[in-house]
């Protein structure tokens, strides 16, 4: 089984990545019947990422190498290797292959102009994804409300297409208090705070969040934000936003993409996690905070609501007023109420293993070989 392993050994681990991760070394620790050939296009710092499992640097190396790599190089190395499947798990495929492909789309936002916001464009993209999409032998999704999705805009059967949900990533993990306390210190944290994860992409509406911390900061003097993922772009147009909407900056913290040490101490000491996204095809953030302990306020759009289900406090993402007003309560609560968030929400994230995903995706490719 080769896969495409582009997205596994890059140098940040986004949401495909924490994925293609957690998936092989579950698979590969449940099936040792099953060879896994992880092909990538470039050297990495990376290659222990997965234990027992290096992949192999192939060509081309050349030109515009994303496109003819997918396109030519990855299907002639899987037929030379005689593979019985193909396994593409970042969304896209080679649209001509003697190998049967898998392909797992975690959802088709480039494809709903209402929330795509031109986040890829191109005949690429637009066109020759599509058709590989529907050459595929099996499709993959990670939520009923993706699948619906696919169905209507790739024009797919539903019987050619398998929900196996996410999950969280084995590197998070709550932390003990005082290294809890000794990360916040170095980042200058002070609590409470609310967490939340910044991106420049609009559907993940980080200045929405911004604004709607702007009224809970004049309700609750003493509490700050912190967002991570942040960039330098990205970082000038909070501050702008912060500006305008009257948030000091020191109410602010904004860091950049942290480690895994680091994310896990940001969850176990939140007194909130802010999840205000417009649309997500799965949500892993939302089940990383419920396996810290953070209490977990989110969106109604998208498939948030089916990850966090009754373990969350759901609101409309742009209902400014009404998610503050949610958030406020929140971080005034009993702690008996936010004990029952974080018993509701750590029960919540056991529902979804990477062992029972690993099962489900064994079983399409044992019906498709």
């Amino acid at each position: 089984m080769v896969w495409d392993g582009r997205v596994v050994y890059g140098p940040e681990l986004r949401g495909i990545g924490t994925y293609g991760v957690n998936l092989l070394a579950e698979m590969a620790r449940l099936r040792s019947d099953v060879e896994h050939v992880v092909l990538t296009d470039e050297p990495t710092a990376h290659r222990d990422r997965i234990q027992g499992i290096t992949p192999r640097v192939v060509g081309p190396s050349r030109g515009y190498r994303w496109h003819l790599w997918e396109q030519c190089g990855l299907p002639w190395h899987a037929a030379t290797l005689r593979a019985d499947i193909l396994h593409c798990p970042a969304n896209t495929a080679p649209i001509i292959a003697s190998v049967p492909r898998v392909v797992t789309l975690h959802d088709v936002i480039p494809y709903i102009p209402e929330v795509a916001d031109g986040e890829l464009t191109g005949r690429y993209w637009l066109a020759t994804v599509p058709r590989a999409i529907r050459r595929a032998a099996a499709i993959v999704t990670v939520s009923e409300l993706s699948r619906s999705d696919i169905m209507r805009v790739m024009n797919v059967p539903g019987d050619r297409i398998t929900v196996i949900p996410n999950a969280a990533g084995y590197d998070v993990a709550p932390l003990p208090e005082p290294a809890v306390a000794s990360i916040l210190a170095d980042f200058c944290i002070q609590r409470p705070y609310v967490l939340s994860l910044a991106a420049p992409a609009r559907r993940k509406n980080t200045l929405g969040v911004v604004e709607v911390f702007s009224h809970v900061a004049r309700c609750i003097p003493d509490v700050q934000l912190v967002l991570t993922g942040v960039g330098p772009t990205l970082r000038g147009n909070i501050l702008a936003a912060a500006r305008s909407f009257g948030v000091p900056e020191d109410r602010l913290r904004l860091i950049a993409f942290v480690d895994s040490s680091v994310r896990n101490a940001l969850y176990s000491g939140a007194a909130v996690f802010l999840f205000l996204s417009l649309y997500e095809g799965f949500g892993i953030p939302i089940l990383e905070a419920m396996r810290c302990g953070a209490p977990v306020l989110c969106s109604t759009r998208g498939s948030c609501p089916e990850v966090a289900g009754d373990a969350a406090v759901l609101v409309d993402p742009t209902d400014i007023p009404g998610a503050a007003d949610a958030l406020v309560r929140m971080l005034r609560a009993p702690a008996s109420q936010r004990e029952q968030w974080r018993t509701r929400g750590r029960a919540r994230e056991r529902t979804f293993t990477w062992r029972r995903a690993a099962e489900l995706t064994l079983g399409v490719y044992d019906a498709v070989a």
